[in-house]
């Protein structure tokens, strides 16, 4: 009728007063059999008196073999003790939530919009460009022909061409540099923003009360 608990207690007791009824081990086994810390140590010294009085080698080695059992066991919920909480329930905190990640439209914008203007730019720079070249050749064949065949009439109208020329390739590569700008902007911005897929560096413990037990407050810290 009695609990496991209180048999193991009443052996306990047992091994005190009476010494001579070498009840060591078996009180030792009660207690272990309870698997909490308090009892495993209990048992663990329990274990460690009967070892003192086992004279045969067989029941030495038992008793060595049990007290290696009770040390692993009592390792383990050490672990168990300090291992990163998991908490749940109303008025817990846990880890953060991992989101999926949301689409950069934004930063697709920029690329986009980065690159047709640097692209167009480029190719009215360019074209300003051929065309001032064109109005030199032509005015140079000028000086060879008549006023009929000439293109420009009059060093006016070169200048005027010439300077239509260059006023579209000085665009163009404003234009150019202005996109070349945001494309480098929104290369930046994409190199800057953190990786969704990368792991949260997260550290969690438990902060221990002033008696050692392992209750208390989850704590963590998200970067």
């Amino acid at each position: 009728k009695k609990t496991p608990r209180e048999r193991a207690d009443q052996l306990a007791l047992a091994t005190v007063k009476y010494p001579q009824g070498k009840l060591e081990i078996e009180a030792a086994r009660a207690l272990e059999r309870l698997g909490k810390k308090n009892d495993l140590e209990r048992a663990l010294k329990l274990y460690e008196t009967a070892r003192l009085w086992a004279t045969s080698p067989a029941l030495s080695a038992q008793v060595n073999a049990n007290i290696d059992r009770v040390k692993n066991k009592l390792i383990e919920l050490e672990k168990k003790k300090n291992a990163p909480k998991d908490p749940k329930g109303p008025g817990k905190t846990g880890p953060p939530k991992q989101l999926p990640p949301k689409s950069d439209t934004l930063g697709t914008v920029l690329f986009v919009v980065g690159g047709v203007v640097a692209v167009a730019g480029a190719g009215l720079g360019a074209y300003g460009l051929i065309q001032g070249n064109k109005v030199q050749e032509s005015y140079k064949k000028d000086q060879f022909l008549t006023l009929d065949q000439a293109t420009y009439k009059n060093r006016q109208e070169y200048e005027d061409a010439l300077s239509g020329a260059s006023s579209l390739n000085s665009i163009g590569y404003v234009v150019a540099g202005v996109g070349g700008a945001v494309l480098a902007f929104a290369i930046v911005r994409a190199a800057m923003k953190p990786d969704p897929k990368a792991p949260a560096a997260t550290t969690w413990w438990v902060a221990p009360q002033a008696d050692g037990e392992s209750r208390g407050m989850v704590v963590g810290l998200h970067f």
